[in-house]
């Protein structure tokens, strides 16, 4: 017999003798099994008890790692990895196995509201055919928040076919400026990148500096 099986024989007999009777009668098969069960037999090692789950953390897709930028006026999360470019108003993160597929970051002047600017944006890309192929398509143009304030996002697709591309952008007025961003891509890729747009949204703040 176990040590276990040992203890729980003693502890029989140092029960009253009502109860020995009664488990005499089956009570003490259930109640022995269910002792053995907490205590355990044997050599059995005991398994620890988990307290908690690893937990879910966001992320821009497959295979896209993702780290901070900060400039011109803000910080955001952006491609790890990515080909960085620069220009006079913005900087751009270029996927280096797809040049077709990139992410914007511009700070401009801007004396009007966010939804303005959007109305303006939309204007832009459908007169300038060198910027965004014909034909020119606006899927949406909507009321959204952007680190804390009201924002405007504006999707879109630029030409057609293969060569079609697709847009989000989103943008907010603050303090005599636009602070915006984009995500560019392929139409038959934009919606496995929609999740690096979402990570940038969700990681974007102002910072005020210049």
């Amino acid at each position: 017999m176990t040590g276990a099986g040992s203890r729980l024989v003693g502890t029989v007999k140092g029960w009253p003798r009502k109860v020995q009777l009664a488990a005499a009668g089956g009570l003490a098969v259930l109640l022995l099994i269910g002792a053995v069960a907490l205590f355990g037999g044997g050599d059995e090692p005991t398994r620890p008890i988990v307290t908690t789950l690893p937990t879910a953390t966001a992320d821009a897709g497959p295979g896209v790692a993702m780290q901070e930028y900060s400039g011109r006026g803000v910080t955001v999360q952006v491609p790890k990895g990515w080909e960085r470019k620069t220009g006079g108003v913005y900087v751009d993160y270029v996927d280096p196995a797809d040049e077709g597929r990139k992410v914007r970051i511009l700070a401009e002047k801007w004396g009007g509201t966010s939804m303005s600017w959007a109305e303006f944006a939309s204007k832009n890309l459908k007169s300038k055919s060198k910027v965004c192929a014909d034909p020119y398509n606006q899927l949406s143009m909507t009321e959204q928040e952007l680190a804390g304030e009201p924002a405007a996002e504006l999707e879109y697709t630029c030409g057609e076919g293969d060569a079609m591309r697709h847009g989000v952008w989103r943008g907010v007025a603050h303090d005599g400026k636009i602070y915006s961003f984009y995500l560019s891509a392929t139409d038959a890729k934009f919606a496995e990148s929609r999740a690096i747009f979402d990570a940038m949204v969700k990681s974007f703040q102002l910072t005020g500096a210049n």
